[in-house]
């Protein structure tokens, strides 16, 4: 196999470095860095590949790997597959984008020595044609999950032939990346890092892009998304009687752990669902947010992460 230069765009982005940061650790020049990732040069030495190998924590085999790179779902401004905490920077961006590419390769190669047995549909429907209430409730009857909460997410999701990975994403300000290419299953990358509600909320929001977006449909995106996610995990007609009346904080947490939904979510599906009155929901926001719980809900009612199993 001849020198991959994709790669060690790769190998140097998934470390977050520049190609003269590159240079400068490898006691090389960049004008070297830049003719190898541009294909001017077609092989480094033995020497030169040693040092990339060496700075870059990569063995000198994966550089020889064939492989092709793909990009990130359409940009944070149209509307992007996946879920933010905050403005991700063109650096963070390229690691994220490098991150999923090796993933991406590792999978390939362990898709050649194995077969995977997927036991429920994959369902494709359109937003312009069903509402996201009325996809996730489609998707609940076709995959025969049972009335009120739904547990073991993760569990439905792989057996739909979606591959989920856990990766690092704290540094990139991400919680979750949806990728779709012509040989792989679909494949969601979430951070391993969230809490175990949160996580469960963006693998139902990555698997509406899945269902809803396989052609990126505009800005609306990231709502059809986050709709079908609060009505796939908390049915309207089954959440309903939880939370009509006088709806408290306290109520709220008691919610959480049966419903394995943050109290945030919770609260926002109880509005949503007219449940409660706007006065009421107003309100309770305002107690979150005193309590501290917009930003950290008690520890001693988290969720459980779930793992995935593939």
């Amino acid at each position: 196999m001849p020198f991959n230069a994709d790669l060690l765009i790769l190998a140097r982005q998934s470390r977050g470095l520049s190609q003269s940061e590159l240079a400068s650790n490898c006691n090389l020049s960049q004008a070297m860095i830049s003719k190898l990732e541009g294909r001017l040069v077609p092989e480094p030495s033995v020497d030169v590949l040693s040092k990339l190998s060496s700075i870059l924590n990569y063995p000198t085999e994966f550089f020889y790997e064939p492989g092709r790179l793909y990009g990130l779902p359409p940009s944070v401004h149209a509307g992007a597959m996946y879920r933010r905490k905050a403005s991700v920077t063109k650096k963070s961006r390229e690691k994220l984008e490098a991150i999923l590419n090796i993933r991406a390769l590792h999978l390939k190669r362990l898709l050649r020595s194995i077969d995977l047995d997927f036991d429920l549909p994959l369902l494709e429907l359109d937003p312009d044609e069903y509402t996201p209430e009325e996809i996730a409730a489609k998707v609940r009857q076709t995959w025969l999950i049972p009335k009120g909460p739904l547990h073991n997410l993760m569990e439905y999701v792989e057996r739909a032939g979606c591959m989920v990975f856990l990766c690092d994403f704290d540094e990139l300000s991400v919680d979750g990346v949806t990728i779709r290419t012509p040989d792989l299953p679909p494949c969601i990358f979430l951070n391993k890092s969230l809490p175990g509600c949160r996580q469960r909320f963006t693998l139902a929001h990555e698997l509406g892009h899945i269902i809803m977006h396989r052609t990126p449909t505009g800005d609306d995106m990231e709502t059809e998304a986050n709709n079908f996610a609060s009505a796939l995990l908390m049915p309207a007609d089954d959440i309903r009687p939880y939370l009509q009346g006088k709806l408290t904080i306290g109520r709220l947490a008691q919610l959480k752990p049966l419903w394995l939904s943050s109290m945030s979510s919770l609260l926002y599906r109880a509005g949503a669902i007219k449940a409660i009155s706007p006065h009421l929901q107003k309100y309770l926001w305002i107690e979150m947010n005193q309590y501290g719980y917009k930003t950290r809900e008690p520890s001693e009612i988290d969720i459980q992460v779930e793992t995935p199993k593939n």
